[in-house]
Order: C-alpha cells, then sequence, then structure tokens
C-alpha cells in the first residue's frame, strides 16, 4: 500500500514539473512547442499577463478543430494565428456553474505553419487546461485569410464548401469562373438559429443577388437563389449569421445559352434572344428588371409566353427601342394556375425588346421566358396603327393577319386601301365561337360606310362575308374587339369581286349523240368561266379569248337540267353563281 501511494505521488510531482516546464518554454512564437492532432494536451498559466504558445504544421489544405474543456470558474481565450502573427480566429471556453464539455472553433487553412495560443480570460491562474487539435484534409473548406475579393479563395464549380464567420468584421469571399454561359444555384445549409448572407458579384464588385439562410427552429435542408450569367469571373461572398458556427454553401453551374445573363436591367444591356426557344431567368430583388432582345428580318406574328406559378404574378411588354409599348399582360397568380401566359403581336421587321418585371411574390423565383414567330407570307398588320393616320396599308385581293392588342383596352387597327376604278368590293373576315370582333369601313373624309359584328355563336364556321360597290378612291377598314377578341388572331380580305354573269349571256346546247356545249357573251378578253352541274361538281373552264367564249362537255344529261356558272375577271375575285337551265336532249 505505501508502494502504491508513492507512486502516485511522484507520479503527481512529476506532472507538475512537466506543466511548469512546459510553461516556461512556451510562452512566445519562437518557443512554442510543435503539437500533433489528435493528441491530448495540459499545462496551466501561472498568471494573467503569461500566453502559451503551441505550433502546428498543415502538409495540405483542410480544416482544423481546436478544442478546450470547460471548467466551472475559469475561462480560457484560444486563439489561432498565422506564421506571421496575423490573428485568424478565436473562441473563450464556458466558466459557468454547470459548464461541461468542450468549446472548440473550426478554420480553414490553407497548408503551412499555424500557432495556437492560450490565455488567461478569467481566474484561470494555476489551473490546469486540456485541449486538443484536430485536422480535417479537403481542398473544400475556406481559407484563411479571404476577407477581401484580392485574397478571395478560388473554387470549383458544383462542389460544397465549409467556413466559418468569425465575427462581425468578418467577410468570407470566394472565387469562381465560368467558362461559358449558364445558370448558377447557389445553395446555403439551412441552420436553426443563424442566418448567413451571401452576395454574388460581378468582376467590377456589383452585387448581382443575394441570398438569406432560414434560420427558423425546425428549419432543415437548402436555401438557394439562381442567377443566369455570361461565361467570366465572379466572387461570393458570406457574412452575417452565428459566429463560429459551420456554414456550407455549393454553387451549381448548369451551361446553356438559353439562361437570362444579369446584367440587363436597361435595353442597352438586353439578352439578345432566339426566336422559338425557351430562356429562363430570374428577378434577383423588388426593383430588378429583365430586359430580351429579338431581331425580325421579316413582317409576321410573334407570340409573347410566359410560365405562371400560384400567388406569383409578372408583369410582360413588348416595346420599340424608343420605348413605345405595343402590348402588355400580367400572368395570372391564381391558387390553381397552369401553363402559360401569352400575347400575339403581328410586327413588320425590325429590333424589339421584351420587358419582364415583378408585380408581387416574383423575386428569386425562376420564369420562362419565349418569343415564337410565324412568318407571314402574304400581308400583315404593322403596329402602331391604331388611327387613320397611321393605318397599315394594304393590298387588294390579300389575306391579312391581325391582332388586337390589349394597350390599356384602347387598341384598334385601321387599314388602308384603294379602289382603282367603281367596282363591286368584297370583304372577308374570319369568325370564331365566343369571340366577336366589331368592323367598320369609312371613306377618304373619316366618314362610316358600313359596319358590322361577327358571328360568335357556339358552332359558328367559315368567315363572314359583305360585297358593297364602291367608286374609285381611298378607303379605311377597322378592326376592333367587341367581346373577347383581344389577342386572338383575325384575318380578312378585301378583293374586287368580278359582276355576275347574267343568265340571258348564257346559252346551253344540249345535243343528242354529241358534245354539249355552254356559250357565254359580254365577257372580258382573259375572264375564266367555270361551270359545275347541278351537284357544285366543276365540268368545264375556259379563258376568252375575247368577248365570247364557248365550252364543250361530253355530256350534260339526257333529260333537262341546270349549271351554274362563274366568271373571274384579270385581277379581280370570282364573281357570284349564275344558274341555267337547259332543255332534255
Amino acid at each position: 500500500m505505501k508502494k502504491i501511494i508513492f507512486t502516485l505521488v511522484f507520479a503527481f510531482m512529476l506532472s507538475v514539473f512537466c506543466f511548469k516546464l512546459n510553461a516556461s518554454a512556451i510562452t512566445s512564437y519562437s518557443t512554442a512547442s510543435t503539437i500533433s492532432f489528435g493528441e491530448q494536451y495540459s499545462s496551466s498559466l501561472p498568471n494573467y499577463s503569461t500566453k502559451h504558445f503551441y505550433k502546428i504544421s498543415l502538409v495540405a489544405d483542410g480544416q482544423i478543430k481546436v478544442a478546450m474543456k470547460n471548467k466551472t470558474g475559469s475561462q480560457w481565450t484560444v486563439s489561432v494565428h498565422d506564421s506571421n502573427g496575423n490573428f485568424i480566429d478565436n473562441f473563450e471556453t464556458d466558466d459557468s456553474e454547470f459548464a461541461s464539455g468542450s468549446d472548440y472553433v473550426k478554420v480553414g487553412l490553407a497548408k503551412g505553419t499555424y500557432y495556437i495560443i492560450v490565455e488567461n480570460e478569467d481566474d484561470a491562474s494555476g489551473v490546469t487546461y486540456q485541449f486538443d487539435v484536430n485536422f480535417t484534409e479537403s481542398p473544400y473548406f475556406e481559407k484563411e485569410f479571404n476577407d477581401s475579393v484580392s485574397t478571395a479563395n478560388a473554387i470549383a464549380l458544383n462542389k460544397t464548401y465549409k467556413g466559418t464567420i468569425s465575427s462581425s468584421q468578418d467577410e468570407d469571399f470566394y472565387k469562381v469562373v465560368l467558362p461559358k454561359s449558364g445558370n448558377i444555384k447557389i445553395q446555403i445549409k439551412n441552420l436553426a438559429n443563424s442566418e448567413w448572407r451571401g452576395d454574388f458579384l460581378n468582376a467590377s464588385g456589383k452585387v448581382l443577388t443575394s441570398i438569406y439562410s432560414d434560420d427558423s427552429e425546425l428549419v432543415k435542408g437548402y436555401s438557394t437563389v439562381e442567377v443566369g450569367l455570361p461565361k467570366g469571373t465572379y466572387y461570393f461572398k458570406l457574412h452575417s449569421g452565428k459566429y463560429n458556427a459551420e456554414y456550407a454553401f455549393k454553387l451549381n453551374y448548369q451551361q446553356s445559352e438559353y439562361f437570362e445573363k444579369e446584367q440587363n436591367d436597361t435595353i442597352t444591356s438586353a439578352n439578345k434572344i432566339a426566336l422559338n426557344q425557351y430562356y429562363q431567368g430570374t428577378l434577383q430583388h423588388n426593383s430588378d428588371e429583365d430586359f430580351y432582345k429579338f431581331t425580325l428580318t421579316t413582317p409576321g406574328t410573334v407570340n409573347l409566353s410566359l410560365s405562371t406559378l400560384p400567388n406569383s404574378k409578372w408583369y410582360v411588354h413588348l416595346q420599340n427601342a424608343k420605348g413605345e409599348v405595343y402590348d402588355y399582360f400580367y400572368t395570372s397568380d391564381s391558387e390553381l394556375v397552369k401553363g402559360r401566359a401569352s400575347v400575339n403581336i403581328s410586327l413588320p421587321k425590325g429590333t424589339y425588346y421584351i420587358l419582364v418585371d415583378g408585380y408581387s411574390n416574383t423575386t428569386d423565383l425562376p420564369y420562362t421566358l419565349k418569343a415564337s414567330f410565324k412568318a407571314s407570307k402574304t400581308a400583315y398588320e404593322k403596329e402602331f396603327n391604331n388611327t387613320l393616320t397611321t393605318a397599315t396599308p394594304i393590298k387588294l385581293n390579300t389575306n391579312i393577319t391581325g391582332v388586337i392588342n390589349n394597350q390599356n383596352d384602347s387598341d384598334v387597327d385601321f387599314y388602308r386601301f384603294t379602289v382603282p376604278a367603281t367596282s363591286n368590293v368584297r370583304i372577308r373576315m374570319s369568325q370564331k365561337s365566343n369571340v366577336r370582333w366589331y368592323t367598320s369601313l369609312y371613306n377618304s373624309q373619316g366618314s362610316l360606310i358600313h359596319d358590322q359584328y361577327t358571328d360568335s355563336s357556339e358552332l359558328v364556321k367559315g368567315n363572314s362575308f359583305t360585297t358593297l360597290r364602291l367608286k374609285k378612291g381611298t378607303y379605311y377598314y377597322r378592326v376592333s374587339n367587341y367581346d373577347s377578341a383581344k389577342w386572338e388572331l383575325y384575318n380578312f380580305n378585301i378583293y374586287l369581286s368580278t359582276s355576275p354573269l347574267s343568265a340571258k349571256s348564257i346559252t346551253v346546247k344540249n345535243y343528242p349523240n354529241k358534245h354539249d356545249r355552254v356559250t357565254v357573251k359580254g365577257v372580258r378578253k382573259g375572264s375564266v368561266v367555270t361551270i359545275y352541274n347541278a351537284k357544285s361538281k366543276k365540268i368545264a373552264s375556259a379563258t376568252s379569248k375575247g368577248t365570247s367564249v364557248t365550252l364543250s362537255i361530253k355530256q350534260l344529261g339526257k333529260k333537262a337540267g341546270k349549271i351554274k356558272v362563274t366568271v373571274k375577271d384579270p385581277g379581280k375575285a370570282v364573281s357570284g353563281t349564275t344558274v341555267v337551265k337547259f332543255a332534255k336532249e
């Protein structure tokens, strides 16, 4: 028993001697003791003015964790410094009544030599402390110092990085290079009671987007924002949050030319886009606006559309370089909304600009934009054509496509045409179920000549037709919305109609045993005469070489019957049908 007691007393005295020897030998950088990772170290500080220095060496990039045991009534400060003595990070142990376990700090560092300093913070003189240092080798930790753009850590895309914010003055900068245009999705791991803020910057230091992690009590997962960018160098700055709590973030990159490229907040910085292609964009903050530009090399109709999302509403418009708006729309934010919101706009060739703006609850929510184009092979409406003086000039006998745009419910479309001589003029206007257009015709003085409403009944098909006798001169055709016609494409044709033939000018010879003959008199040279049977089947056609034409028909019928005859003069539309009876053979 005496031998055992002696051994314990000797061991205690030896340990005290070692602590004192250790303390006297590690009170400066030059005398700092080199320590190993994963080992437990103990000592004590004789007074408030003494500090203990320890040295560690990192053979690769990684993260150290310095942990010291807490002790009731005694408090130490533990700090980490670089090889030049520059302060990096620190922590204080817990000296409260129920102190237990350890306090620690995690610090990401590049390979090299570093120092750990232990100081007496409160009532720790002569009290034994215990600490250890552990190291995790990895290129995916923050490397202090990275407190500015010039010292930013270069990082890889699509990799998770970890780090800590040590104080209210600490900011962690990361540098990333995009090899091609694409989309960056920034993800920060959420942590209860710790909100981090991240700013994504361009090479000039301009903030392109910001992200705040969720610090609610039961939070899980990641907070995310997205931003489309051109190729180049960018910086991600992390700051604020719970000090010395470890954050984790990732910059997910998707290469594509079909993302918005910030900054595109004006028409001079508008993103150039291709027609008939979806583009994804995101409004980064409440005052953010996204502009896009496209060019039409030929006239036609553009269908402008944007994705919809419940409880979120975007505003979209199309304008020219002068800022004149052709049309606009708001997406629906109803709870069950699906699909896309869109408008149709007929345009001449030229360059146009699209604006996407937020109306409510759109910040950081991706949208998809598309400008579909259908070229016009004939004629088209040319906005702006809302008055007689800006009327779109059109040629007779030409199919015209147009659309009534929104424009504060005031859009009307005017067209101007000329009748070369007094003629029958026929107007064809498209019709659609549950959609009604109001059309009107004016003379050169602007006086109303004729107006009508299209049929909107549920089973309506085809077109409406109107025939008018007009004198030589200039006329204006006006199309406007009466009921549900906004953004609906319409089509019409105004043409000179050949006068129908008189039945008296048509002679029919129904011969037995030889070809029958139909003679038409009073036609113009070059007029096309067409004959149909009673069932409207075409049976003969010929072009006159003078004022009359005779057509030979193999067999009209042995019995009496009737034929239908039309004529089409050069430069005019076909006439109405003239019905003529014939006798039996």
